[in-house]
């Protein structure tokens, strides 16, 4: 039986108590006590399960969760002593802390609102505890708000203020997740509590500098008025002096804060790097901890973003070479590092060749196609991609990024399905073949590849890379029509998804040619043409009409193979002036030009004689609006 009145649970308690049963006898009996004891006893059961919780890093948390301690200790935050009430937080902060099911246990069984109470009535010791248990409920967003309606800020608030470094610690963390939940109900709601003062001279106190500045970061995250805020009221300064302790928690918050302070906004960015941040940001590059190597990167890539000024001081004072040195993934094996790196180098590149050509100098090419070649982190391969596309403006790097063999992984990590990594792949890709005839090329046949082996979500995603790559390239587009195979054009006409049929038509189209067009027809092209010719869009009349004049023109065995397919009459049916809605002037051309080249043929004249095609040929004829060349006069 625990002792009443009992502290620290010892070794030696745990042997007089449990004896053979040890750690989880123990634990049942303080349940049990916690459940249906007196207050005394509940009270020495709650100081005891917070003892046991909280011992060798939380050792045995997991006994005590299944021992079904959460309800009874919830139980004694409403009703139990001050004692009792600051050791089943106490006890709860341990259970949850870094534990996403017990943490979800806890809040199911109603812990949130006796929590919060305990902050606005709880003495400080209470009060300490009960922000401690708050602060640990992070696993979800959404646990926020019963927080919040409960009232949590303005005492958390308080709590910054004339409170234990402890309680300050723990009420700066609480008051940063809640800052996560939304712009209105936490961030704004903060703020007007007043904590953004209070929060930056707590920068300045050990033992809260790391969960203040996580606050200030999740109080500016996407949010312009507070960076703002934060910005005039002093908080660059601190924030940057974090940056040189040697503590790699506070470099690391400090690094995320300044991020999020500088993300999306050139005002602070300028007066970050004005204060003298890019230093001490581009220092973190070179500490031996990959979290804040992580960081620093990621706070350079946030200053550097669309501020060509500050692209430009960080590759002046070293930046970009330390940047490139990370990339080398045998110096370097971290993926966050890496995805970090990749990422600032792709704002810190964008729109600036002189950058871009410094990277290519110093090896980032041959270092960013190796990651993308053998990394196997799908972020990572993302981050390249984006830093693949910043760096393809300038020809030479085009050919430069092409002939590291980067394509082809470019194409599968658009194919794999994360919709961020198919994004910056299809950017890479489209960057890469912009103006580039040989990339195109290369783009072009991989993409078709795709079409025909990956998922129907992955041939979606290479169908829109060719239709933008189609767009971006008005002046290439017989060139990337006839990059695609033909047999495997038509194979992608017969049995390929909607947008992937549109695209082959669109190829063979312009792709036909006397050199394939036995290929065409016998890979079973013919008949789909023909069939794409009932197809109530215009283009994709136009364009069969042309494939089937291409495929017909000069060679007697695929006009009588489009002859004895069937393909006189839809080719008649779209000439017909009595056609409703009548056909473009295009169609009209394109129907009329494959009938000529048809018509050479005696088969086929007979066929176009018999369906009715004269008089509607006469009638073009008579408005001048479709020249033909081809034979139709009767024998």
């Amino acid at each position: 039986m625990v002792r009443r009145g009992a502290g620290r649970i010892t070794a030696q308690d745990i042997t007089r108590m449990g004896g053979e049963g040890g750690v989880p006898t123990v634990v049942a009996m303080l349940v049990k006590t916690a459940t249906t004891g007196d207050q005394e006893a509940r009270e020495s059961a709650a100081v005891a399960l917070c003892s046991l919780a909280g011992q060798n890093h939380f050792e045995h948390c997991q006994v005590v969760y299944e021992a079904g301690a959460v309800g009874p200790l919830v139980s004694i935050l409403a009703t139990g002593t001050s004692k009792a009430q600051g050791a089943a937080a106490g006890a709860l902060h341990a259970l949850c802390t870094d534990k996403p099911e017990i943490q979800s246990a806890i809040v199911a069984a109603g812990a949130i609102v006796p929590l919060v109470k305990l902050l606005k009535s709880g003495g400080s010791k209470v009060q300490e505890a009960a922000a401690s248990a708050l602060a640990a409920l992070n696993a979800e967003p959404s646990y926020q708000k019963p927080m919040l309606a409960a009232g949590c800020i303005q005492p958390l608030v308080a709590m910054l203020i004339n409170s234990s470094a402890a309680a300050q610690a723990f009420a700066s963390q609480a008051l940063a997740n809640a800052a996560q939940y939304d712009a209105v109900e936490g961030q704004a709601a903060i703020v007007k509590a007043g904590a953004i003062p209070l929060l930056l001279q707590l920068l300045s106190v050990g033992k809260a500098q790391t969960p203040a500045a996580d606050a200030i970061a999740h109080l500016c995250e996407r949010n312009r008025e507070i960076q703002l805020r934060v910005a005039q009221a002093g908080g660059i300064a601190p924030l940057l002096m974090l940056l040189n302790l040697r503590s790699k928690d506070s470099q690391v918050a400090a690094a995320a804060a300044l991020a999020e302070l500088a993300r999306d906004n050139v005002e602070t960015q300028t007066l970050i790097a004005k204060a003298g941040g890019i230093g001490p940001l581009q220092a973190l590059l070179s500490s031996r901890y990959p979290m804040v190597q992580s960081k620093g990167s990621a706070a350079l890539g946030e200053l550097a973003r669309n501020n060509k000024e500050i692209q430009d001081a960080i590759s002046r004072m070293g930046g970009l070479k330390l940047l490139v040195q990370l990339l080398d993934t045998e110096k370097n094996p971290d993926a966050d590092v890496q995805a970090h790196v990749a990422h600032a180098m792709m704002e810190i590149t964008c729109g600036n060749p002189a950058n871009q050509k410094a990277v290519v100098q110093m090896g980032g090419v041959l270092h960013l196609s190796s990651l993308m070649k053998l990394s196997q982190s799908g972020p990572v391969k993302a981050e390249v991609a984006g830093a693949l596309w910043s760096l393809s403006e300038a020809t030479d790097i085009k050919v430069a990024i092409a002939d590291a063999s980067t394509i082809g992984p470019l194409v599968m990590l658009l194919g794999m399905g994360h919709a961020f990594s198919s994004k910056r792949a299809a950017a890479a890709l489209g960057s890469l073949g912009r103006d580039n005839e040989a990339n195109q090329i290369q783009v072009t046949q991989m993409l078709i590849e795709l079409l025909s082996t990956g998922s129907e979500a992955a041939q979606q995603r290479a169908a829109q890379a060719l239709w933008s790559l189609v767009k971006e390239n008005p002046s290439a587009h017989d060139a990337i029509a006839r990059a695609g195979d033909p047999a495997a054009l038509v194979e992608l006409l017969i049995k390929g998804i909607p947008d992937a049929q549109d695209y082959a038509l669109w190829s063979l189209s312009l792709s036909i040619s006397p050199a394939c067009q036995a290929v065409v027809a016998q890979s079973g092209g013919v008949a789909k043409l023909i069939d794409k010719l009932a197809d109530l869009r215009v283009e994709i009349q136009q364009q069969a009409a042309d494939a089937l004049s291409k495929l017909a023109l000069n060679n007697e065995e695929t006009r009588a193979a489009i002859t004895k397919q069937g393909g006189v009459l839809p080719l008649i049916n779209l000439i017909r002036p009595d056609r409703r809605p009548p056909s473009p002037e295009v169609v009209l051309e394109n129907a009329a030009k494959a009938l000529a080249d048809l018509a050479i043929d005696p088969g086929a004249r007979d066929k176009i004689v018999s369906a009715g095609g004269i008089p509607p040929l006469v009638v073009l004829l008579q408005e001048r609006r479709v020249p033909l060349d081809g034979d139709l006069s009767v024998p």
